[in-house]
């Protein structure tokens, strides 16, 4: 049984699927936290409000909606007041140090050099292409969790893949390749 299944169960008062439901949730919004946040004490404590938060508005949740899209608005709620509750400092390419850590096996050098990029990027910025990249969101999806137009989730998609892509030149040059 998916999630989506877990879901309906739920609103409908059954405490097996509820519980189902958070099981099956976390990793995902855990793994969200863990890449936007880039700290895991930090991300399993947004994921535990998060789904406390999730729980608190299912009697509620309008079956219409994208419950998807509205457990990541959560989320992206969540990620931006921890930034805001712990500005962190502004990070430079000169601060970064030009050696990488030694590649773990699971890892090419390329997901090496993307994380190492992704860690440059404004909170924002790292947010959107996560959400599109590695969640699979549409635009729409996206409208929906940032609060914008589809239109304005675009542009914003697109700008921060153009931040990206010049930070990745700087760093790394003209060629992507391994």
């Amino acid at each position: 049984m998916g999630w989506e299944s877990h879901l309906r169960a739920s609103r409908a008062g059954d405490s097996a699927a509820r519980d189902a439901l958070l099981k099956a949730l976390r990793p995902e919004i855990f793994a969200y936290f863990l890449r936007v946040i880039r700290n895991p004490e930090d991300a399993e404590d947004l994921t535990q409000d998060a789904l406390v938060r999730f729980l608190q508005v299912l009697p509620r949740l309008d079956p219409a909606r994208n419950p998807r899209a509205y457990i990541f608005r959560i989320c992206h709620n969540l990620a931006m007041d921890h930034f805001r509750r712990n500005a962190r400092p502004v990070y430079s390419l000169d601060m970064v140090s030009p050696d990488l850590p030694a590649p773990r096996a699971m890892y090419s050098l390329e997901s090496l050099r993307v994380e190492r990029v992704l860690a440059l990027l404004k909170p924002d910025d790292r947010e959107i292409l996560l959400l599109r990249e590695k969640e699979g969101l549409r635009p729409r999806e996206l409208a929906d969790i940032l609060g914008c137009s589809p239109e304005a989730a675009r542009v914003r998609l697109h700008r921060a893949r153009k931040r990206f892509m010049d930070l990745w030149h700087r760093l790394y040059g003209k060629k992507k390749t391994s």
